[in-house]
This record gives structure tokens, C-alpha cells and sequence, in this order.
């Protein structure tokens, strides 16, 4: 058999943070490392004007070459094993192209981004982070946040007070039982974050946040900061459903095991942390757990169960602060006398129910705890029968909405296993009968091991590298006694658990490439203006004649800055150096970007004005139109750059057949550029003694210097449904926008009675982030609308439950229009006034992201 080198990935990446001046090195964020079954020899790199790449040992030393270098090359390396003649090993020669990235502004992120936890387990894990300007700080809440479902949960309805008391729906997902909880340093600044609590639920759990990083020290050459996006996904699963490996045990159980399995105790605190273990010390067994709140104060719960004199069982318990006196404990349950030396499993009061250390099975009936030597007279004996008996032990199996559950509670009727003087064992509710069922019980002989290759080196012998070079089915655990794998199926009638991402790990430059497209378009506007004014006066004289002196004002404005970062998160690019995978970075600042990347900057203001003299009864008339614009656009594209962060992990949610992946990405795009401003003016006079005349100033233009548009974090989602690596879309819709309306009609006669009187201003806000796409139920679209109205002299305010904009668009629409009456009639009044005034500013900002 050929002995393959196997690199554990294919991109180097190092951000040149050297220090200064003429330093080399910089923070490695990752490096190729390779695997074989003999000595392996590396020959091959580059060396360019910004980094060094050599090879050493079955790695590479990489230093970039200067402070705040970057760049991107390929580079070419071949890898020689030795072999190994008594192994049956071939030596083998194989040629590898790489790439290296050199980033010259920080990026930071989670070095981890998948996390996989059974249900009932302790979580206390650190989110590793990875940043290379000197300090960091997390976006998150300063206190621990619950993560729950996307997928599974309930819709409520909720008052919001912020915004007017209106009613609007809220995702109330199910409980995944962890936390994201803040690291704060001594000023109470989120430094870091860890995973807490205790897995509950199975499913597929996502949360992601922006980082930061940055230089505080005054260095004179600082390494730039950044932000950046954690990206997690956390796979909760029932160890029920996960395949197994059946191993061969000497299994000894400890006697003295009890542990509190359920309880019926509901909201009382004392008992909030009884189910678990306890630990006998003579006639007694306690429990006692105790949790930090704060400094070195701590939340205590103890318990007790012992027996008094009368043989009657009693559990009891308290709770309270570590910096308080003990109160006294308080009865929880008790249970009659039964039988044995060990508390009992069942006849608890309360719905307690304990098991012990489950030491013979038996089919139909399940496992059954020692609880101790019972003595029996038989006819025709001298000497009494003494030997052993077990109580049956309650199993509960928890219950997820929508998954295919086993019975929540087996075996719990308090059933006693025991051999007979004929060395029969039966089973029987009397632990002092000598009749009963009979049966085989079985002891417990192999043990199933959940099967995790990530973390095993080798299966039986077999290298896991092997293993899956030799085309094993995925999900699959070992048949007992033999090295054959197949499919696991899963117990208790529950659906099998997958876990394909963590052991499908796709080759170095190997299969073909996959990859996640992405779209970010952000549209923000400065001031959206419209604006006519018309004013006319007109007189009526008695001798028939008449004059009408007219004016009018048009303003028109929609700065437009509008940037389209799109492009791809390749799958091919996963680190395979820890059980997690994450993608390679795209690009850096100031590289060339493997993805599209548009800016457009669109400035135009235009304004119009004149007015007109018309005197039918003499021969002077006269009238003005000046039109003014003024343009703002691109001149000079100095840098642009853009990055994108993918995280991919499987699992299963209520109701799938079978695995789903979920993606979670995060991109960021920018440019500097400079823009040029030009503005000219047209005005164009007529009157009755010359002809008409036109004038024009401009154009004048202005260079404006340098304009930095806005980078955008975005941290985006998708989920894969079963049968491979095609991303359903998703997308969403974020808009931020104010507006200010005002439209005023007045029509007056001679005497200035008010023939036409009509007044309207309005200040709107609005908000809404809306979805569409494959969703999950927890994406719930989220908006409102805020309108202030004042209409002649009453103001009223108005709140609306907007989450898609449909409310806000409808009521912008009567500002910034022309008159849609047009003037009045002049008929029969000497004189008639008329003046209309309807203006609209408006600031919007749009970001529209879709992955998939």
C-alpha cells in the first residue's frame, strides 16, 4: 500500500503585524501541516518581495516581510514519504500547489466556529478568538443571552412600548439550554466569549456578532484594526440517536449508586437542582451543588435521603447563599419502607423517581439496580435462602416537539428480579416471593461508544485516514467484534443522528470545488428632496381689464451612494486542522477581489425658478425661468477591499428525514475614492421690449477630495436541505428612513377672508427588516412606522406595526407633488390670491443581503 502524504488543508494565512520598521514575522492564523505512516521529506516554497515560505519538518515556517505587507501567491511543493518495507508500505511522491495570503489589516474572527454538544451535557467552552492588532472587543450583550431555535418554537404576540404600544409577533424559539456569555476585563468591556449551561434540546443552533480590534497603545505605525464577524453553529443531539461502537467491557457496578432521574416538584426553587448524583457516606447519601453568582458569593442547594427508625425514606433539601447562615432542611418526598438497604426507585411521593447502577438487563424489562440481600425460609430447608434483589429501574426519555420520540417514562412500576433456591430468577412486585415471571437476565458485557473519528486516530488499528480513503459509508460504527462498518440506525425509535460535515472532509485539491454565493447591495440616499411652490395674484378691474402675476420654484435632489459586493464562499477552502471547518479568507485590503465588487456615487440636485408678469391692458410684460443643477460622481478609485467568513455545520431539526448543513457567512466591502463636483446655472428672461435672453454660469467644477463608503458587516445565513451542498436562498431587506412633508393651499379674496384655508405637516420614521427565501419560522419580519401629523392646527401621532414598508410608502406620496387642484377660479372678485407650498426631505438607507 502506498504510504499518501495528506495535507490537512491547502491556503497559508498570515496578517503582517510585525511590529515596524524592518521586522519579519507577523500572526500565522494557519498553516499546512502534513500526515503519513513514515518520514516524510518536504521540498518546495517561495520567497517574494512580501513573504517567505519554507518548508520544515512536516510544516512550514512562514514570515511576512515587512509590517502591514499583503499579498497573494501560489507556490509549489512536492511531498516524499519513505515507506516501509515490514508494514507493507510504499514510498510515495506527491506534488502539491498552494496558496498564501498575506493580510496587511487585521480581520478578526473565531478560529472555531462548530460546536457539537449531547443533550444533558455540562457546556463551558471558550470561543476562540484570533485578531493581530493589539485589543479586541466583542458586539454582544454584557450579560449571558439565551440562544434559542430558528426552527422550532411558537409565535407570540407582544406590546412594544418603545414604539407606541403597538402589537406585533415574536419568535419564541425553543430553549437549545446555552448561553452566550461575555468575558469582561477589569472596565467591563466584552473581550471574549464562552458557550455556558447545559444542552437540552437537540437541533441546530446559530448566533453570529460583529468583533472589533484595534490600537490603543499611540504606536506611530500601529497595525490597522478591523471588523470582523463571529460566525457559530451548535449541534445539540440525543446520544439515543448517534451511531455507535460496540466495545467489550469488565463491567463492575457500584452498589451504592442512586441518582435523582425526575421529579414533580414544578417551580420550587429548592428543588431546582435535584436531579443528578448522590454520594453515600454511611447511612446517609447527599448531594450538594453550589454556583458563583458574584465575587465569592455562591447559590447553594443541598440534599439528603435517609431512613429512620420506622424504615420510612425521606428526601429533604435547602437552598441559599454562601454568605448566609444554613437554614434548616425541608422535607421534599418520602417513601414508604421497602425493601433493601438502598433508597428505593419508586414510591416516592412528589413523582420522584431515583435509579442506581443498572447491573442486570433483562429484554422487555430493561436494566435493574442492586438493593440488597434478602433471607428466605423454604419448606423442607434447615438453613434459610439468602441472595440478591433488584428493582427495576424508571427510564425517562425526554420529549422534543416534533421529533419521533420514545415513551416518556418506561418501566417504573417498581418490579423486584431476584434468583430463587433453584437458581431461577424471577420477576415478581414482592421482593420477598419466591414465585414469579421467569427470565434470563443478562449482565452488561459491551458497551456502546459513541463513534467521533474527528477525535480517534485510528479504528481497530486502522488509521482513520484509511478509513475514509478506502470509500467506508459515512455515519457508520462498528459491527461488535469485527472491524466491518455499516450504517448506524439509531435506538429508542429515535431517527439517526448525522454528523456527514465533520467526516465527509473533502481532499486538498481534491473533488469537485463547491461554494456559497453571496450578495450585498447597501443603497443610502442624504436627502431625497421634491419641492414646488406656485403663487398667483390676480385682479379684476371694473372696466373689464385685468392682471395676473405668477411665480413659481421647483427643487429636485436624490444623492444616491450605491455599492454591490457579490462573489463566493468556497467549500473548498475549509480548514481541516480542527473538528470544526471555516472557510479561507477571500481577499485582503488593498488585493484584488475574487468577487465582484460595484460603487456608484450619484450626486444630482436640480432647481428650477421664475416668474411672470402678464398685463393684457398694456404692452409691458416680462418673465424669468433659471435652472441650476448640481452633480457629485466618481473621479478616482484610490483602494477598495473586501473579505468574506463562511462557517458550515450539520445537524438535524425537528421533522427532517435526514441531514441538513446550515451556513453562516459574514462579508465586508469598502472603497476610497475621490469625486468631482460640478454645478452650472441656465437663466433665460423675457420681456415685451426685447428679445429673449439667456444666460449661463458654469460649469464649474471641484475636485471633493477623498470619500471613504460605508463597509458593511454582514453577517448572513443559509440552510442546506438534505441531498447535498446546493444553498437555498435567503435574503433579507434592512431600511432606515426618516421624512419630513409639508403641503399648505391658501386661497384669499380682496378683503383677505379665506376662501380655501388647508395646512398639513408630517414627521415620519421608519423601520423594517423583512425576509424572504427558504426561512426558518424564527425569521420573523420586523418593522414600524411612526407618523406625526399636524392638519390645521391638531397634531396627532400615529404608530404602526410596518414590517415590510407598505404603511410608510403609502404616506409619503401627497408631499413633494405638484398642486393636483391647480389654481382657483377668478371669476366675480376683484382681487384673488392663491399660494401653494408642498415639500418633501427624506434620508433612506437600504441594505439588501442574499446568500445562496
Amino acid at each position: 500500500m502506498l504510504d499518501l502524504p495528506v495535507p490537512d488543508n491547502n491556503s497559508i494565512i498570515i496578517f503582517s503585524a510585525t511590529g515596524g520598521g524592518s521586522n519579519e514575522g507577523g500572526r500565522l492564523r494557519q498553516n499546512i501541516g502534513f500526515s503519513s505512516l513514515t518520514a516524510l521529506t518536504l521540498s518546495g516554497g517561495i520567497e517574494n518581495d512580501f513573504v517567505r515560505v519554507t518548508p520544515s519538518g512536516s510544516s512550514f515556517e512562514v514570515k511576512a516581510k515587512f509590517h502591514k505587507a499583503q499579498g497573494s501567491a501560489t507556490f509549489s511543493v512536492t511531498a516524499t514519504t519513505a515507506g516501509d518495507p515490514a508494514r507493507n508500505l510504499e514510498p510515495a511522491t506527491v506534488g502539491f500547489t498552494f496558496r498564501v495570503l498575506v493580510l496587511g489589516v487585521d480581520l478578526p474572527h473565531l478560529t472555531r466556529s462548530f460546536f457539537e454538544f449531547a443533550v444533558g451535557e455540562t457546556v463551558d467552552v471558550g470561543l476562540p478568538l484570533f485578531y493581530a492588532a493589539p485589543e479586541v472587543q466583542l458586539n454582544i450583550a454584557k450579560v449571558p443571552a439565551a440562544i434559542a431555535s430558528l426552527t422550532h418554537g411558537e409565535l407570540r404576540t407582544e406590546t412594544d412600548h418603545d414604539h407606541g404600544d403597538i402589537q406585533y409577533s415574536v419568535w419564541e424559539g425553543a430553549p437549545s439550554g446555552i448561553s452566550l456569555a461575555p468575558v469582561l476585563d477589569y472596565g467591563n468591556n466584552v473581550r471574549g466569549a464562552r458557550l455556558t449551561g447545559i444542552a437540552i434540546r437537540p437541533g441546530i443552533y446559530y448566533v453570529n456578532f460583529v468583533i472589533s480590534s484595534y490600537d490603543n497603545s499611540g504606536s506611530y505605525d500601529p497595525f490597522p484594526g478591523a471588523n470582523g464577524a463571529g460566525l457559530v453553529i451548535i449541534n445539540i443531539y440525543d446520544d439515543r440517536e448517534s451511531p455507535k461502537i460496540a466495545v467489550p467491557v469488565r463491567y463492575a457496578a457500584n452498589p451504592d449508586f442512586v441518582r435523582a432521574i425526575r421529579h414533580g416538584f414544578g417551580d420550587n426553587y429548592t428543588a431546582a437542582r435535584l436531579t443528578g448524583e448522590f454520594t453515600r457516606s454511611e447511612e446517609v447519601w447527599t448531594r450538594r451543588i453550589s454556583e458563583t453568582i458574584s465575587g465569592n458569593v455562591s447559590d447553594v442547594w443541598e440534599y439528603r435521603l435517609e431512613r429512620d427508625e420506622s424504615g420510612v425514606w425521606t428526601l429533604s433539601g435547602r437552598n441559599y447563599r454562601s454568605d448566609q447562615e444554613a437554614p434548616e432542611f425541608s422535607v421534599l418526598a418520602t417513601a414508604p419502607d421497602r425493601f433493601g438497604e438502598v433508597p428505593p426507585n419508586t414510591g416516592w411521593s412528589g413523582g420522584l423517581l431515583l435509579a442506581g447502577d443498572g447491573v442486570k438487563f433483562v429484554p422487555g424489562y430493561g436494566f435493574f439496580d442492586w438493593k440488597g440481600e434478602r433471607e428466605l425460609t423454604v419448606d423442607g430447608e434447615v438453613e434459610p435462602f439468602r441472595g440478591p434483589v433488584y428493582e427495576q429501574q424508571p427510564m425517562v426519555s425526554a420529549q422534543y416537539g416534533g421529533w419521533n420520540n420514545p415513551p416518556a417514562l418506561q418501566y417504573d412500576s417498581g418490579l423486584y428480579l431476584a434468583p430463587g433456591p433453584d437458581g431461577k430468577w424471577r420477576i415478581s412486585a414482592d421482593p420477598d416471593a419466591l414465585e414469579g415471571t421467569e427470565v434470563e437476565p443478562r449482565g452488561i458485557e459491551m458497551a456502546a461508544v459513541p463513534y467521533a473519528p474527528p477525535t480517534a486516530a485510528a479504528l481497530g488499528g486502522t488509521a482513520y485516514r484509511d478509513v475514509t480513503a478506502a470509500g467506508v459509508p459515512l455515519n457508520a460504527h462498528l459491527e461488535p467484534g469485527g472491524l466491518t462498518l455499516r450504517r448506524g440506525s439509531g435506538t429508542a425509535a429515535v431517527k439517526p443522528h448525522y454528523t456527514f460535515l465533520r467526516q465527509a472532509v473533502p481532499q486538498a485539491n481534491a473533488g469537485p470545488e463547491r461554494s456559497v454565493p453571496f450578495s450585498v447591495v447597501q443603497e443610502q440616499s442624504d436627502d431625497i428632496s421634491d419641492e414646488y411652490q406656485n403663487g398667483m395674484t390676480h385682479f379684476n378691474y371694473d372696466n373689464g381689464e385685468w392682471y395676473t402675476y405668477r411665480t413659481f420654484t421647483e427643487k429636485h435632489g436624490n444623492p444616491v451612494t450605491k455599492s454591490n459586493f457579490s462573489g463566493t464562499l468556497p467549500l473548498n477552502a475549509w480548514t481541516r486542522t480542527a473538528p470544526d471547518l471555516i472557510s479561507g479568507v477571500l481577499g485582503g485590503w488593498g488585493l484584488d477581489l475574487p468577487a465582484g465588487f460595484d460603487y456608484t456615487f450619484d450626486n444630482a440636485t436640480r432647481h428650477y425658478w421664475g416668474s411672470s408678469d402678464i398685463r393684457p391692458d398694456r404692452s409691458d410684460w416680462g418673465s424669468t425661468d433659471s435652472r441650476e443643477t448640481t452633480t457629485e460622481r466618481i473621479n478616482e478609485i484610490q483602494g477598495k477591499h473586501g473579505w468574506g467568513l463562511g462557517s458550515f455545520g450539520s445537524g438535524r431539526d425537528a421533522g427532517d428525514a435526514a441531514v441538513g448543513c446550515v451556513a453562516v457567512g459574514a462579508v465586508g466591502a469598502g472603497l476610497t475614492c475621490s469625486t468631482i463636483r460640478t454645478w452650472s446655472r441656465t437663466e433665460t428672461s423675457s420681456a415685451s421690449d426685447r428679445p429673449p435672453e439667456t444666460k449661463e454660469w458654469g460649469p464649474e467644477t471641484s475636485d471633493r477630495g477623498a470619500v471613504v463608503s460605508l463597509t458593511a458587516i454582514t453577517p448572513m445565513f443559509a440552510y442546506v436541505p438534505p441531498g447535498g451542498l446546493a444553498f437555498d436562498s435567503v435574503s433579507s431587506e434592512t431600511v432606515t428612513a426618516t421624512l419630513e412633508g409639508l403641503s399648505e393651499r391658501y386661497v384669499r379674496d380682496q378683503d383677505g377672508n379665506y376662501l380655501e384655508s388647508h395646512a398639513v405637516s408630517v414627521k415620519m420614521e421608519h423601520y423594517h427588516k423583512s425576509y424572504s427565501g427558504t426561512l426558518p419560522p424564527g425569521l420573523v419580519s420586523r418593522g414600524w412606522t411612526k407618523i406625526e401629523k399636524t392638519e390645521n392646527g391638531e397634531t396627532t401621532v400615529e404608530w404602526h406595526d410596518d414590517p415590510t414598508g407598505s404603511v410608510y410608502e403609502s404616506s409619503r406620496g401627497e408631499f413633494g407633488v405638484p398642486d393636483a387642484i391647480g389654481e382657483p377660479s377668478t371669476d366675480g372678485r376683484e382681487r384673488t390670491s392663491y399660494s401653494y407650498w408642498s415639500k418633501r426631505s427624506e434620508r433612506r438607507n437600504t441594505l439588501t443581503e442574499s446568500m445562496g
